[in-house]
């Protein structure tokens, strides 16, 4: 397995650090990762390690704020910002692999942002793959907490969001582990 980092520009000018891990031999496809809140693509190994010996490119980004990528941690001020630094880097991925078929993954939030990407731009796509993708809010979400969030997106935009209990991440100890201590994890 062969790996490749880089950087390149965002749409709000923020350098994304990204990464691509090659077969040893030759490429079925292309897939790209997006990673959950407050993730990096290098958190990705063991998916990494499972699919590339098989065959496949993996290409992932940091996406703004997050991991390597400039920004604040967690924030971006539209959620378009995603989806469109995702085709900066589709384009960039496309450039380097004119002839391989692009499958677009995403995991948690980074399914939310795969899922609205691919309906933006679904021809580019020869597939979509979510997982645990955050479609929706719970229903259990009263209308005054929603009055609430929308109060307090307009006074303090900025505010960070609850950090995520890493006891719940992972019945491995041992990944929930490696998340506490991972320095690029934000919280």
């Amino acid at each position: 397995m062969q790996q490749k980092e880089g950087q390149f520009k965002g749409k709000q000018n923020f350098t994304l650090y990204w990464r691509c891990w090659l077969p040893d031999g030759q490429p079925k496809a292309v897939i790209m990762v997006a990673h959950g809140l407050g993730e990096h693509i290098s958190r990705y190994h063991n998916l990494i390690n499972h699919i590339v010996p098989r065959g496949y490119v993996v290409y992932g980004l940091d996406h703004q704020g997050h991991g390597k990528s400039e920004g604040q941690r967690i924030y971006v001020d539209r959620f378009q910002i995603y989806l469109d630094d995702l085709k900066t880097f589709y384009d960039m991925v496309r450039k380097d692999n004119p002839n391989l078929k692009i499958i677009l993954l995403g995991h948690s939030m980074g399914g939310l942002i795969a899922t609205a990407y691919t309906l933006q731009h679904q021809q580019e796509l020869a597939g979509l793959v979510v997982s645990a993708p955050l479609l929706k809010a719970g229903d259990s979400v009263s209308g005054g907490t929603i009055a609430a969030a929308r109060v307090l997106s307009a006074i303090a935009p900025r505010m960070g969001v609850q950090a995520l209990d890493s006891a719940h991440l992972c019945r491995d100890k041992a990944v929930v582990e490696a998340y506490d201590k991972d320095p690029l994890v934000c919280r």
